[in-house]
């Protein structure tokens, strides 16, 4: 009962946290995926995927071939990789970017037996980004084309920003 009950929270837990999980073998062959993974690559249930490859269920060669690359290197290496920011083809073409880790996954006796990779959407995050490099940019260029000479100075009066005009 307690081991029952045990893994009844462990896909309790899986499902409702908001990151894509899945585990694959050491063939990467998939054991399993949580609800948002299956929701995400258009999958209806999470053990539909069982057994399954990327070349089945995924549908950017590009994307496939560099998943493989990455997952060997992990299994071979038998060294995690921690946070690879990347982008993901999605079925209708849109392209979003990830935080993913790939994990390996070690038997009894150490050895590599499995992969757990699991990933989250940061492309809002990635957007403000951008957005926040753009409007600096823009700040920055009518600072440096402004014919007055502007001086910014934090709160304790050290200077932080000088234009062109105002270094003149």
């Amino acid at each position: 009962e307690a081991l029952q009950s045990s893994y009844e929270m462990l896909q309790m837990v899986m499902e409702n946290i908001p990151q894509y999980i899945i585990w694959k073998d050491t063939d990467l062959s998939y054991l399993g995926c949580n609800d948002n993974y299956a929701n995400l690559i258009g999958i209806e249930h999470p053990e539909n995927i069982i057994d399954k490859t990327d070349e089945e269920l995924l549908w950017d060669k590009m994307q496939i071939g560099y998943n493989r690359k990455q997952e060997r290197r992990v299994i071979e290496s038998n060294k995690a990789v921690f946070h690879s920011v990347e982008t993901w083809s999605l079925r209708n073409g849109d392209i979003i970017w990830i935080d993913i880790n790939r994990i390996p996954l070690p038997n009894s006796d150490g050895k590599v037996a499995g992969l757990l990779i699991t990933f989250e959407d940061i492309t809002e995050r990635k957007k403000a980004e951008e957005n926040l490099r753009m409007q600096h940019e823009r700040l920055e260029r009518i600072m440096e084309t402004n014919p007055a000479g502007i001086l910014l100075t934090d709160t304790n009066g050290r200077i932080i920003y000088v234009n062109s005009q105002a270094e003149k």
